[in-house]
């Protein structure tokens, strides 16, 4: 069920755009739980998807860029070998626990990466950190986000000699395994991203190529008021249908498959098997058309494609959201030929919007939305933002 909105949302225009005021409260944060003030401090964007999903196991294309949301990092030396890290909410609180004996996943994220560095040899020393989560972050999200923004503060730090590829397949680690066949996770673009562009990433490479976006369209990720645990739960369950999709067809990843060979098959898989594997297959394609189509500015090609991928995770997928639906209409039906909208498997929304009219676009779906489900939707304007990094 919906809850009644309270107060005027804000321009909506200008939604997103602080990073980790953070700076403040992480120094804050740093000082009130270890009694120090930090030697340094760095950032860590998010990853924003325009298409593709779920990168590590279908090893596919994925176009995404970094948003302006800034995961924090502070950290300090300690005079022993002992390594101390508390991951933390916006306001500087601990993550809670999930149960008395199991620590939040975010948390647990950093001892599965210590642990992988002392796996390779790496001699650390006695450290401190502190890694600050800014709001709205995905839940299925913060492991991944967490050990990026660690493994980039440390790389840095003790000048560990960590290429970029080498950085991405260090935060996929996961316990108990060695690193020979790890893929990066959703936060891949805080390494590689510069301003102003998206990533084409091949995830099966691990290659990428910068995509600029067009100056005459904005970025706008929408939430869309609701919670978004019933995705979180849906992509658990695509991941492993994408599993079983990989071991039926004796393939090292589903990218390997060909759409001929997964039709041939179909009589033999079940409706929502085969519907998972088609979208990740043409997810596949679609990145690459809509990259090509910001490149070359091809505008009237961005808002079918959108369109496409928003059916697809429907009816393919499973991924179904009334509230998306309408928002989707609406920005598709003001917007024309130029720009759409569609829905991520996150549960939110992105739409590129003629930037001249964006904020008459924006505010009449707002109005629109309000008065159908009695919540607000938050649109948040994007700039693609440069990739992980160190603060004064």
């Amino acid at each position: 069920m919906g809850k009644a909105p309270t107060g005027r949302p804000a321009d909506p225009q200008y939604q997103g755009r602080s990073t980790v005021t953070g700076r403040s409260i992480l120094t804050q944060a740093f000082l009130r739980h270890f009694g120090s003030v930090p030697r340094q401090r760095f950032q860590s964007p998010l990853q924003l998807n325009l298409m593709g999903e779920i990168c590590d196991l279908c090893q596919g294309l994925v176009l995404c860029c970094a948003e302006e949301r800034q995961l924090g990092v502070a950290l300090d030396r300690r005079s022993d070998s002992r390594v101390d890290i508390l991951v933390c909410d916006s306001q500087g609180r601990p993550l809670p626990h999930l149960s008395p004996s199991q620590f939040h996943p975010a948390q647990q994220a950093t001892d599965v990466l210590i642990a992988a560095l002392r796996q390779r040899g790496y001699r650390l020393g006695g450290l401190r950190l502190l890694v600050l989560l800014p709001d709205g972050v995905p839940f299925t999200q913060q492991p991944d986000a967490v050990k990026i923004a660690l493994a980039y503060a440390l790389n840095q730090q003790l000048e560990l000699g960590l290429s970029t590829k080498g950085l991405a397949k260090l935060a996929a680690q996961q316990p108990g395994h060695d690193d020979s066949g790890s893929r990066p996770g959703e936060q891949f673009a805080a390494l590689i991203s510069s301003t102003g562009h998206c990533a084409l990433v091949d995830y099966g490479r691990l290659s990428w190529q910068r995509i600029p976006l067009p100056d005459e369209l904005s970025l706008f990720r929408v939430d869309l008021g609701f919670s978004t645990d019933e995705f979180s739960a849906l992509k658990r369950r695509k991941r492993q249908q994408t599993k079983q999709l990989i071991h039926y067809f004796s393939v090292g990843a589903l990218r390997e498959l060909s759409m001929e060979r997964l039709n041939r098959a179909r009589g033999l898989l079940s409706e929502d098997l085969f519907g998972c594997a088609r979208h990740l297959l043409s997810e596949h394609q679609r990145a690459l058309s809509l990259a090509d189509a910001l490149v070359e500015k091809r505008l009237d090609e961005i808002g079918p494609l959108l369109a496409s991928a928003h059916l697809s995770l429907k009816r393919e997928f499973g991924f179904e959201s009334r509230h998306a639906n309408l928002l989707v209409s609406h920005v598709n039906r003001l917007v024309g030929n130029r720009g759409g909208a569609r829905l991520l498997s996150s549960g939110e929304v992105i739409a590129l919007i003629p930037k001249e009219r964006k904020t008459a676009i924006v505010e009449q779906v707002t109005q629109q939305y309000t008065q159908r489900f009695g919540v607000y939707a938050t649109f948040f304007n994007i700039n693609a933002a440069s990739g992980a990094h160190s603060v004064r």
